[in-house]
C-alpha cells in the first residue's frame, strides 16, 4: 500500500511531535504492508507555521533516520493545502505539488462545509492541466446538494481521497455512510490514513480499510485505491477512470 496523506514531519504542524514518534508510526505502517509514504504537512494560506527551510530540513532528517534504521519504505514530500480563493501565494513552495511533479496537489476542504468558491478554484487548476486531490471530502459533505457538487467536480477532473478511518467508522456512522455513498458513485480515487500521531488516525487503520474495500468492491478496486492510483500520482502518470479525466 501507498499512503498519500500523512502528517509525519516532527514539529511542523499538528502531526507528530518527535522523530522517534514518526519512526514508530512508519514502522507500524511498514509492518502491515505500507511501502511508500507521502509526507503532507499543512500549507496554510496565512503562512502560519509554514517554514520552508524547516520543512526541508526535517524531511531530510527523517529520510536519514529511515536509512540508518534500514526501514524498507520510500518517503516523498508534498503538502495538504488549505483551500482558499487564491492559491497563488503558496505556489512558490517546492512541496506545493506532491513529489514536486507539478501535476497533482492535495487540497483540504474546511470541515463541515464546501465553500462557494470551491468550483472556481478546482476548474481554474484543471484549465492549467493541474489535478487537485480533494482530501477527505466525506468530512465536509453535510447537504444533499454537496454530493452533486462533489460529483460534478470529480467528473470534471478533481480527484477524491477518502480517509481510511472514515471507511472503518472511526469518524462516526454519518461519515462512514457518506464514504460508502462516494464509493458507490465510483468517484473515489485514493484511500489514505491522514495519520497525525500514534493514537489519532493511526496508519495501521489502512489495513482494515483495505479489507473492507476488498470485501465490498473486490481486490482489484482495493489495489487501485491503495496502490495503483497513488503510485501514478507519485510518478506524475495519468489516472484512468470509467469517465476519463481531461488530460492534455
Amino acid at each position: 500500500m501507498i499512503d498519500l496523506h500523512t502528517h509525519l514531519l516532527p514539529g511542523i504542524d499538528d502531526g507528530v511531535k518527535s522523530l522517534d514518534e514518526a519512526v514508530k508510526i512508519i514502522k507500524s505502517g511498514v509492518s502491515m504492508g505500507v511501502t511508500a509514504i507521502c509526507l503532507t504537512p499543512h500549507l496554510l494560506s496565512n503562512f502560519r507555521g509554514c517554514n520552508p527551510g524547516a520543512i526541508m530540513e526535517t524531511y531530510s532528517m527523517l529520510q536519514n533516520k529511515i536509512i540508518q534504521e534500514e526501514i524498507d519504505v520510500h518517503l516523498y514530500l508534498g503538502s495538504e493545502i488549505d483551500l482558499r480563493d487564491d492559491l497563488n501565494p503558496l505556489r512558490e513552495f517546492s512541496f506545493f505539488f506532491i513529489n514536486q511533479t507539478k501535476k497533482y496537489l492535495l487540497l483540504e476542504l474546511p470541515l463541515g462545509e464546501i465553500p462557494a468558491f470551491t468550483e472556481k478554484i478546482i476548474f481554474s487548476l484543471i484549465v492549467e492541466n493541474l489535478y487537485p486531490i480533494l482530501a477527505h471530502p466525506e468530512r465536509s459533505l453535510t447537504k444533499d446538494k454537496d454530493f452533486e457538487r462533489i460529483e460534478k467536480m470529480a467528473r470534471s477532473g478533481a480527484l477524491i481521497q477518502l480517509n481510511a478511518g472514515s471507511i472503518t467508522g472511526d469518524f462516526g456512522k454519518k461519515v462512514q455512510k457518506v464514504s460508502e455513498k462516494l464509493l458507490e458513485k465510483d468517484i473515489v480515487d485514493f484511500v489514505a490514513s491522514d495519520t497525525h500521531n500514534l493514537n489519532s488516525r493511526p496508519i495501521i487503520v489502512m489495513a482494515e480499510a483495505f479489507r473492507i474495500i476488498e470485501r465490498l468492491l473486490g481486490e482489484q478496486k482495493a489495489m487501485k485505491l491503495f496502490k495503483e492510483n497513488p503510485q501514478k500520482v507519485l510518478q506524475a502518470e495519468n489516472i484512468q477512470r470509467k469517465i476519463p479525466l481531461k488530460y492534455s
